[in-house]
């Protein structure tokens, strides 16, 4: 399989970049799977280059709604014949295609029953490992990581602030939230610094890029995956939503390191780790969550031992089989 990509290994090409275009050209052959990592506004005529020669071509789909329907929510004359221009080309390439690619079950889901013709490969963003999964809780705090920048654009974080306030109020010692990203702006800083000032050390969260082995380490080191989504998402032609028609890393964290997830109830999570997510409507009833996961050491257990059972949907071998069951191969 040839991989359009950003870094040259063997069999990855950056088509960005002439010479590895080239060379990408000239090794394709009829049988050759090529896999389009993303098809974006800035790359697309350059993947319906690379399309017009023989192989079998495979697209990664991220935002699902910009390949089925034709573009919306746009009134200037420009960016509508644009947007047009970019439907028909995708168009194109959906006729040419042997197959396509998405990072979850979901989005598998919804392009099928959208009457997508060709076969859809689910390609997580993380493959389970089991080395991940391993449980280094090196201390008596039940950790809650909330991976991702801080974004209150995206990210309704007040929830699991409000309610972390309440469990302050009673188990003040016993837990620990850790923010796994920056802000994004000075507005999602002060209110990071803010919830900081209430809760001390029972919340971490960072002001820089934070380094592999510090994410990987809090992450190996969590009880839970957590988060709270704001789960419509609207570019300049379409409104997709997180869950359903556009995927995000919430999932693929707590995929790679088998953990729970505790989200908002808007928000759904993958069909093959429902029963392992916990979902919240409010901040009393995240809290009451928080709560119960903390002290009710029986209950988290079997909430865990049932996201390392899902995870295993997520091997490279599941993955693999799969993905070989699809193409036939």
């Amino acid at each position: 399989m040839k991989n359009c990509s950003d870094e040259e290994y063997e069999g990855i090409f950056p088509i960005t970049k002439p010479l590895y275009l080239a060379k990408l050209l000239l090794s394709l052959r009829r049988e050759d799977y090529v896999l389009f990592n993303t098809v974006s506004p800035r790359s697309i005529l350059l993947v319906c280059f690379v399309a017009l020669f023989e192989s079998r071509k495979i697209y990664y789909v991220r935002n699902a709604k910009s390949w089925i329907y034709s573009p919306k929510y746009q009134t200037n004359t420009i960016f509508r014949i644009i947007g047009t221009i970019l439907f028909l080309l995708k168009k194109w390439l959906q006729k040419g295609a042997h197959a396509f690619a998405a990072g979850s079950f979901n989005l598998k889901d919804f392009l099928m029953k959208e009457g997508l013709s060709k076969p859809v490969l689910v390609l997580p963003f993380n493959l389970f490992a089991s080395e991940k999964s391993a449980r280094e809780f090196l201390n008596e705090k039940f950790s809650f990581v909330v991976p991702g920048t801080i974004d209150l654009n995206r990210k309704d974080l007040s929830v699991i602030r409000d309610a972390s306030y309440l469990l302050f109020e009673s188990l003040k010692g016993k837990f620990e939230i850790v923010l796994l990203g920056r802000p994004v702006d000075g507005k999602s800083e002060h209110f990071a610094r803010e919830w900081k000032n209430v809760l001390g050390n029972s919340l971490t969260f960072y002001n820089d890029f934070i380094p592999s082995d510090v994410f990987d380490s809090a992450l190996k080191q969590s009880n839970v995956v957590m988060g709270a989504l704001n789960v419509s998402f609207k570019d300049r032609y379409h409104s997709e939503k997180y869950g359903e028609t556009k995927d995000t890393g919430i999932e693929a964290h707590a995929i790679s390191y088998a953990r729970p997830i505790v989200v908002n109830s808007e928000y759904r999570t993958d069909l093959k780790i429902q029963s392992s997510t916990l979902y919240f409507k409010d901040r009393q009833s995240c809290f009451e969550i928080m709560k119960k996961l903390i002290l009710n050491k029986e209950y988290y257990l079997q909430v865990l031992d049932r996201a390392l059972e899902n995870s295993d949907y997520y091997t490279i071998d599941s993955i693999a089989s799969e993905v070989s069951e699809e193409l036939r191969l």
